[in-house]
C-alpha cells in the first residue's frame, strides 16, 4: 500500500525502552515485532536526533520544536 506510513497512528505500547542511537544507520528493524513498531521507534529516534542537533546550535535553550511541511501532517511526529 503506497504511503502506508502516513496512516500509522501513535501507539505508546509499541515504544521500546532503548538507548538513543548515536547514528541512525544503526537502527535495526529486525528488533521489532511489526512494521508499525519499527516505524514508531525509528521516528522517535529521528525526533531525538533533531532535538540533540538543535541543542548543539542553540545551547540547550530550545523548549519547543515546531514541525511543518509533510511531517506536520503525521500525528505520529506530533505525539513524540
Amino acid at each position: 500500500m503506497p504511503n502506508y506510513f502516513e496512516k500509522i497512528a501513535y501507539d505508546k505500547s509499541l515504544l521500546k525502552d532503548e538507548p538513543v542511537l548515536e547514528d541512525l544507520n544503526d537502527f535495526d528493524v529486525a528488533n521489532y515485532i511489526s512494521y508499525e513498531a519499527a516505524y514508531i521507534n525509528f521516528i522517535r529516534q529521528v525526533v531525538v536526533a533533531q532535538k540533540r542537533s538543535t541543542d548543539l546550535v542553540f545551547n540547550d535553550k530550545v523548549k519547543k520544536i515546531f514541525v511543518d511541511g509533510g511531517f506536520a501532517k503525521m500525528k505520529l511526529i506530533c505525539s513524540c
